[in-house]
C-alpha cells in the first residue's frame, strides 16, 4: 500500500508543508517560554538585555534603563503567572509537535492509515489554537506590562508628554502582540477545518479505491 498522500493535489502536499512549518515554529517557541516560565525565578533583569547583540549596540543611559525596567516588568509578570504559563505553553508545546509529526507522517509516510491520521491532525490543529489563544492572552498582559515600564522609563520624570508616551509605546506592543497571536490562531484553525473536510478526506480516499 502506498500512501494516497503522495498523488493527491499539489495544494494538498503545500498545505501539509504549511502544517509542517507552523507545527514545529510553534513548538519549540513554546517550550522555550515554557522553561522560561518554570525558571523565571532564576533570572535577573540582566540576564535579558540584548542577547547576542550585547557589545554591538551601543545604548546611553536612558535607554539602559528603559531596558532594564522592561525586564524587570516582564520577568515580575512572567513569575506572577508562571504554573499556569508553564502549562499552558507546556501542552501547546506537546499538541504544536503532535501537528508537526502528524503532518509528516501525511507526507512521507509509505504506509498509514492518511485518513486517520488526517483527523488526528485536524483535532491537534483546534487544540493548539485554543491553547495559543490562551498563550496570546497571557502574552498580552506581559508586554504590555512591560512596554508600560519602558515608556516610563523612558519619559523620565514625567512631563506633559510622559502619559503619551506610555500610550503609545503600550499600544504598539498590544497591536504587534494581538496580531501575531491573530496570524498564528488562524492559521491553526484553518488546517483544523481543512483537514476535516470532505473534499480532502476524498481526495486521501480515491487513490485507494482505485
Amino acid at each position: 500500500m502506498t500512501n494516497p498522500a503522495r498523488s493527491s493535489p499539489a495544494y494538498i502536499r503545500v498545505v501539509l508543508l504549511v502544517a509542517v512549518g507552523l507545527g514545529v515554529m510553534v513548538s519549540v517557541s513554546a517550550a522555550q517560554e515554557s522553561a522560561l516560565a518554570m525558571t523565571v525565578e532564576s533570572i535577573t533583569p540582566g540576564d535579558f538585555s540584548l542577547g547576542p547583540l550585547k557589545g554591538l549596540v551601543a545604548l546611553n543611559k536612558e535607554q539602559e534603563a528603559a531596558l532594564k525596567a522592561q525586564n524587570r516588568a516582564m520577568l515580575s509578570t512572567i513569575e506572577s503567572m508562571a504554573t499556569p504559563r508553564a502549562i499552558v505553553l507546556g501542552l501547546l508545546a506537546t499538541s504544536a509537535l503532535l501537528v508537526f509529526v502528524t503532518s509528516l507522517q501525511i507526507r512521507w509516510s509509505l504506509e498509514a492509515p492518511v485518513v486517520t491520521l488526517a483527523r488526528r491532525l485536524s483535532v491537534a490543529a483546534l487544540i493548539s489554537a485554543v491553547l495559543r489563544t490562551m498563550d496570546g492572552a497571557q502574552h498580552l498582559v506581559i508586554v504590555r506590562r512591560a512596554a508600560e515600564a519602558n515608556g516610563r522609563a523612558m519619559a523620565g520624570s514625567g512631563g506633559p508628554d510622559a502619559d503619551a508616551v506610555i500610550a503609545v509605546t503600550r499600544g504598539l506592543a498590544s497591536i504587534m502582540s494581538v496580531g501575531w497571536t491573530t496570524v498564528v490562531v488562524a492559521l491553526f484553525v484553518a488546517l483544523g477545518t481543512y483537514f476535516r473536510s470532505p473534499k480532502v478526506l476524498t481526495a486521501f480516499v480515491a487513490p485507494e479505491d482505485d
